[in-house]
């Protein structure tokens, strides 16, 4: 619980009200821990000798709990990053084990997966940051997220288990959905394989040309039952909604129908006749409501796949 409540202080600095937060735990430290008052004269006397300033004891107290949580919140950075490796060893043994599917052997034929179709523009852009400015600057829902939301990994957290997160590109690009390597002369049959095996596909739609032709694909393949798609909310990095009504104008040329923009995003399902059929509104910074739109398709597809 320390370490997550630090890794959030830490980041929620990011942004002018963070004093207040590393405050909060200094404050908190100075009720719980008590040190001893020789301690306390010993520190007050070590910050005058230093900065020629003689504080009372409350503020030497205060110093004393900052100085304590410094090492506290550079633990929870270092376990922070090992938790990134750890995802990111995950993802290379799923790159491994989709590496000889995607070259047409047997090898990972079994292995369940989610596909995701994106612009490749869209990796490691479409972020915000978790933390809403409120009354209250830091409250315990808060500082139990993770502090940056970047849509990919959202997704990625949101797919359930067993299943793996897969999608076109280079390797090792990015810590999220596991790459399968192609090129400009293979990735539209690797892509139609991947899309015929997948379980569901997650799809960002696009006014650009291969994402385009990804979600025409997806229509004459019969694989828009299975598909979910997904309009990212509003984006520090990325301007969603100029790219969105671009889409939105391009797709209707072929008959697809997407849904209006609206800054928090959403995801839905298109018909085979390209009308929206349902919508699913979904705070994206929360992976549970995202993972049940995902079941919700899946166990709506599966009376068709048993007939």
């Amino acid at each position: 619980m320390m370490l997550r409540l630090c890794i959030g202080v830490l980041c929620y600095l990011k942004w002018g009200t963070g004093t207040l937060a590393v405050l909060a735990v200094a404050i908190f430290l100075l009720v719980t821990v008590r040190p001893n008052e020789w301690a306390v004269v010993s520190y007050g006397y070590e910050i005058q000798r230093l900065t020629g300033i003689d504080l009372p004891p409350v503020l030497v107290k205060l110093v004393m709990s900052l100085a304590a949580s410094i090492p506290m919140i550079a633990l929870t950075v270092v376990a922070h990053g090992f938790q990134r490796i750890e995802s990111w060893l995950k993802q290379r043994e799923t790159e491994q084990e989709m590496r000889g599917f995607a070259a047409g052997h047997s090898e990972g034929r079994d292995v369940p997966f989610v596909l995701y179709l994106r612009p490749f523009e869209t990796t490691a852009t479409i972020v915000s940051n978790r933390f809403e400015p409120s009354f209250f600057p830091l409250t315990p829902a808060q500082v139990l997220r993770d502090p940056e939301f970047e849509l990919e990994s959202a997704v990625h957290h949101s797919i359930p288990e067993p299943w793996k997160f897969v999608a076109l590109g280079r390797p090792g690009e990015h810590v999220g959905a596991a790459r399968v390597q192609s090129d400009e002369h293979s990735w539209k049959q690797q892509l139609l394989m991947l899309a015929n095996a997948a379980r569901l596909i997650v799809c960002v739609p696009a006014s650009n040309p291969g994402v385009r032709w990804e979600v025409k694909s997806l229509r004459e393949s019969l694989n828009l039952s299975k598909t979910v798609f997904v309009m990212p909310p509003l984006s520090e990095r990325y301007n969603v909604e100029r790219a969105w009504r671009e889409a939105f104008t391009i797709l209707r040329e072929d008959g697809l129908t997407l849904p209006p923009y609206s800054p928090a995003g959403c995801a839905f399902r298109l018909e085979s006749t390209g009308e929206v059929s349902k919508t699913w509104q979904i705070n994206f910074r929360e992976s549970k409501p995202f993972r049940a739109a995902l079941e919700d398709l899946y166990f709506t597809m599966l009376p068709a796949e048993r007939a």
